[in-house]
This record gives C-alpha cells, structure tokens and sequence, in this order.
C-alpha cells in the first residue's frame, strides 16, 4: 500500500501527491482527505449491493462497458485506489466486473484476482526498490497467500457463486468493521469510543 504516514500520527490519508510512498508529511500546509470515511461506506454498500442482488450467479451479462473502456477507465482508477490505501481494491473489481462488465460472479473473481495480483505486482516492485520489504516475514506469508489462494481457488471453481456471493459480503462487512475499529478512527475519536 503505497500511502504516506505522518511520523507524528497514524492517521492513513491520502495526500494531493500519494503516488510517492516515502512522501513527507505534509499535513499542517495541504488539505488532506481522509480515504478511511469513503472506503468504509463503499465496502458497506458493495456488501449490501451483493446480499440483496436478485440473480447473482456465475452466468455472464449484457456488458454496459466494453472491455476496452474499462481497461482504460476502472482498472486504472481501481489501481491507483490500490496502490494509495488497499483495502478491498478485490471489492471494488468485484463490483465493476459484476455491474459493468457483466461477468458472471466466478468469471469476475479470476478476473479480480489478476489484476489484483498485477497491482500488487507493481506495488512491491515500488517498495523492493525503496528497500523497505521485510523479506523473511514477507515470503512466509507469501507461501501461506499461495497455499491459501490455492484452496480458495479451488473451493470457488467447484462451488461458484453460492460460496462466493456469501463470503463477499462477509469480507467487505468485516473489512469495514476492521476499519471502524482502528484506534485512530476520526469517528471513534468524535464519539468518544
């Protein structure tokens, strides 16, 4: 997750320059925009647009994007959202894959999962260069990504849309959740909590 971080607060915001993951901070001279606050009500409504979606199997739609256009146009706005702040970029493919390029709900998971490894593919490229991959903790868990992609790719082929329409809208709920909780929430911090 290419994002700046203030070394006086761990507050994660996006900055007007977010692309260069070591920027300083520049928080007391540029407006900052917090992701957080967005990100939470997206992944809230990609939830509930999946629970409550009549329909939703592994059969493909009308398109109402061509390929082309959202090659052009959603992976890289997807993309840059990735490379910003992370969290439930796979969510918001799953959406555009769904209701934009009518794929079935498998199709626009394979889907989902390369462009999400293309991305992340680029992100540790940027990071590895920086040199601040942490390499040992790094390959573990990426063995354990594998074996557990692997298992999941295979659950999600031979069970389709009945497995993954229930874990979409588990995931996004508890990401959303997760985010909610973090101490240095700027709603947590309003109420009190």
């Amino acid at each position: 997750m290419a994002m700046s971080i203030c070394a006086d607060s761990c507050h994660r915001r996006f900055w007007p320059l977010p692309a260069v993951p070591s920027a300083p901070c520049w928080r007391h001279s540029c407006r900052v925009i917090s992701c957080e606050r967005c990100c939470r009500c997206f992944l809230i409504a990609i939830a509930i647009y999946f629970a409550v979606k009549p329909n939703m199997n592994d059969v493909d739609r009308a398109e109402r994007l061509s390929h082309f256009l959202f090659g052009l146009v959603i992976a890289p706005l997807v993309g840059f959202y990735d490379g910003l702040f992370g969290p439930g970029a796979g969510s918001f493919y799953m959406l555009a894959f769904v209701s934009l390029a009518g794929f079935g709900v498998l199709k626009a998971t394979a889907h989902t999962k390369l462009l999400n490894f293309a991305f992340n593919i680029g992100g540790f490229i940027v990071f590895a260069v920086a040199g601040v991959v942490y390499w040992k903790i790094g390959l573990m868990m990426g063995v354990a990504q594998f074996l557990g992609a692997r298992l999941g790719a295979s659950l999600a082929i031979r069970i389709g849309a009945r497995l993954i329409k229930p874990l979409l809208v588990i995931i996004c709920l508890s990401l959303a959740v997760k985010l909610l909780a973090d101490p240095a929430n700027p709603l947590r911090q309003l109420i009190g909590v």
